[in-house]
């Protein structure tokens, strides 16, 4: 039997490659609300099923209020646990102004439900352009 000497690194062709899976959901009409709780965003929900690795989940949002001063609240839900929250302050009435929230989660292998929810503190709450992503990060 020979030996095999090396200088550096030993590298197979078949070693393991990080993979990715994503999910993604997209909405332009209008929606409006005048809670004062959270309730779901229409459309902004999304269902994965992941390993015990960590997902990068971000979102943006165009949204306004009907009050100027008035706040429109957005958070990031996983299985119904408030995760990340972030708010836009109306400076005049219906001027929009754009939420934009990442967060990267550890979470347990199995199914998830991922979903935007908002609120307002006063007035009519828009949203139109809005975007939400999960991607697993698998390495």
């Amino acid at each position: 039997m020979g030996k095999i000497m090396l200088r550096g690194m030993l590298a197979s062709e078949h070693a393991a490659t990080p993979h990715t899976q994503s999910s993604d959901v997209y909405a332009t009409d209008t929606q409006n609300t005048t809670s004062t709780t959270d309730v779901d965003m229409p459309g902004m929900s999304i269902n994965i099923s992941t390993g015990a690795h960590p997902v990068l989940i971000a979102c943006s949002c165009q949204v306004a209020n009907s009050t100027a001063g008035g706040y429109v609240f957005v958070s990031i839900k996983v299985d119904d646990v408030e995760r990340n929250r972030g708010l836009f302050v109306s400076g005049a009435a219906t001027v929009p102004g754009t939420i934009s929230l990442q967060r990267i989660f550890t979470l347990t292998a199995g199914s998830h439900t991922i979903k935007l929810t908002w609120r307002v503190d006063t007035g009519t709450g828009a949203v139109n352009y809005r975007t939400l992503q999960v991607i697993e990060l698998k390495y």
